[in-house]
């Protein structure tokens, strides 16, 4: 299993669009998804939204990424989606 390490951009959007401004967000919301941004929320502030993207930072040449067995001899316990499981020790 490999862990990514995340990029965040956040775009302003005035919160009412209509007409051409919106053929222009779904533009903008196109070409993100081109580069791989997905949006993962929208905060409503007053006057305009913010739509918050994230996509994985890709490992520079020469790099790896955490692979599962890099981390240290810990007891740690995850099931196969990542998520780990804490209980008892299995002593």
């Amino acid at each position: 299993m490999s862990y990514h390490t995340w990029e965040y951009r956040v775009l302003p959007v005035a919160s009412e669009t209509t007409g051409d401004e919106a053929d222009t967000l779904e533009a903008q919301l196109d070409a993100l998804g081109v580069e791989g941004w997905e949006l993962v929320a929208v905060d409503p502030s007053v006057g305009s939204s913010r739509y918050v993207f994230k996509r994985p930072v890709l490992a520079a040449p020469g790099e790896e990424e955490y692979e599962e067995g890099d981390e240290d001899d810990d007891d740690d316990e995850y099931d196969e989606d990542g998520t780990i499981r804490i209980g008892p020790s299995r002593g």
